[in-house]
């Protein structure tokens, strides 16, 4: 989280981006049945 508060603007925005891609690479964001019982989905 420091280096997304310390950053510019459109370093943030790059940071923030890169990280959503990364997680919805993740199988258990797409695949219901892998993600565990104790996360709640919404």
């Amino acid at each position: 989280m420091t280096r997304l508060i310390d950053s510019a603007p459109e370093a943030r925005a790059r940071v923030l981006d890169a990280a959503v891609a990364k997680a919805s690479y993740r199988p258990a964001l797409r695949d219901p049945a892998a993600v565990p019982s104790y996360v709640e989905r919404g």
